[in-house]
């Protein structure tokens, strides 16, 4: 055994930790259709996984090359491919910009709601109308 290395053994096959492959990569996101989206490099096994997942609960896309998984398997997406890959799940930041995009359209509606009433009219970011005049002076442009 070489001093240098004392936990590598080179006998019956055994590979340098060095030598050993990377493990892969696996990306989730969250696609415009709703469901989870995942790409990953061709493992069989992996397919096999994944094809075990009820018909309606996923489907191939041959164009991108890429799975699309009901978004109610998440934790279950994560964990099969986790086994063999390095998993990089784009969701949790998509699923806080989409939430942060729904609260800014929840609170614009409800503002619009109140000055509905009072003759008033958010003409856009920086100008609002009130009964015919223009408050706020806009944007420069």
């Amino acid at each position: 055994m070489n001093e240098q290395e004392p936990h590598v053994l080179r006998r019956h096959g055994s590979i340098r930790p060095s030598e050993a492959p990377a493990k892969r990569g696996a990306t989730i996101w969250i696609g415009d259709d709703g469901w989870l989206h995942c790409r990953f490099p061709y493992d069989a096994d992996t397919v096999a996984a994944i094809k075990d997942i009820e018909r309606e609960d996923r489907r191939w896309d041959p164009d991108t090359r890429t799975w699309a998984v009901d978004p109610d398997l998440h934790p279950e997406l994560v964990e099969l491919l986790s086994r063999r890959f390095e998993v990089t799940d784009g969701t949790v930041a998509e699923k806080a910009r989409r939430e942060a995009l729904e609260g800014h359209a929840r609170r614009r509606h409800a503002i619009r709601e109140q000055f509905e009433s009072t003759n008033v009219a958010i003409f856009d970011k920086y100008t609002v109308i009130v009964g015919g005049c223009i408050i706020g002076g806009g944007r420069d442009r």
